[in-house]
């Protein structure tokens, strides 16, 4: 992905835009409740395992953007709210939580 791509991600309606900051402020909950490797993570700084990464609503879909410090790539494309935090979390935590643990967050939060 270029940043000319991202930019264009980056032009969301004021509706879109409260979608994806709803998004990553509920992503933002778990990482802050359920840390791992006894470290602080967040989504918007290198470390939570994926690089920082950035959520964007489009025209209904959710695309979630990381860079890892040398590229910038798209890891999910989605038109679901529920099912783009219960993806992106399941990536996160893969191998640290039960498969189950996603949809527990996302019913305990909304």
């Amino acid at each position: 992905m270029t940043y000319d791509q991202l930019d264009d991600l980056r032009k969301m309606t004021s509706e879109e835009a409260a979608l994806a900051a709803d998004l990553a402020a509920a992503i933002e909950a778990v990482l802050n409740e359920y840390p791992f490797k006894h470290k602080p993570r967040s989504m918007r700084f290198l470390g939570a395992g994926f690089g920082c990464m950035e959520i964007f609503c489009n025209n209904g879909v959710f695309t979630v953007v990381r860079n890892n410090g040398e590229e910038l790539d798209t890891i999910l494309e989605l038109t679901d709210f529920k099912h783009t935090f219960i993806s992106l979390i399941k990536l996160i935590y893969e191998g640290r939580q039960p498969d189950s643990f996603a949809e527990e967050r996302y019913n305990d939060i909304f």
